[in-house]
């Protein structure tokens, strides 16, 4: 097994629909530890990530913390539930990326896994988030 932790940045709907058809996928282990909402503009400068030079989470997006076990997320995003990403480009980072290459901390947590420092937890359930997250990311558009 190669458990992986990756940073999934949502900024519409179907972002949401597409983590939430991944963590319930019952073919590959993943789950969703934490939604974050970022506290400021984090950058990531590394130019090998997804083709791209630069990339940002903003405090408009939520980032979802997903652990999933495979080390290539594209991959598993289309073999798994289907997912092409055709029609968008989303933005997701490995956590060991992610430190390396922007200008955030990361704080550890023994036991308690990790957190973005200053990034806000959002509070919800098993049971509330896609709704939650959904009608959140809606509002940010309008």
């Amino acid at each position: 097994m190669s458990f992986k932790a990756y940073l999934f940045r949502m900024q519409a709907p179907e972002d949401v629909e597409d983590v939430h058809k991944l963590i319930s996928c019952a073919t590959v282990p993943s789950s969703l530890d934490l939604i974050y909402m970022p506290d400021r503009k984090v950058t990531s400068s590394n130019r090998e990530i997804r083709g791209m030079s630069r990339q940002t989470f903003k405090p408009t997006d939520l980032v979802a913390a997903l652990t999933v076990d495979r080390g290539d997320l594209a991959k598993t995003f289309y073999e798994e539930v289907g997912v092409t990403f055709e029609d968008r480009e989303p933005f997701w980072l490995r956590l060991d990326q992610f430190a390396a290459t922007s200008n955030a901390r990361i704080e550890n947590r023994d036991g308690d896994g990790f957190r973005v420092e200053g990034w806000k937890v959002l509070p919800w359930s098993e049971e509330t988030w896609v709704r939650n997250a959904k009608a959140c990311l809606s509002k940010e558009a309008a």
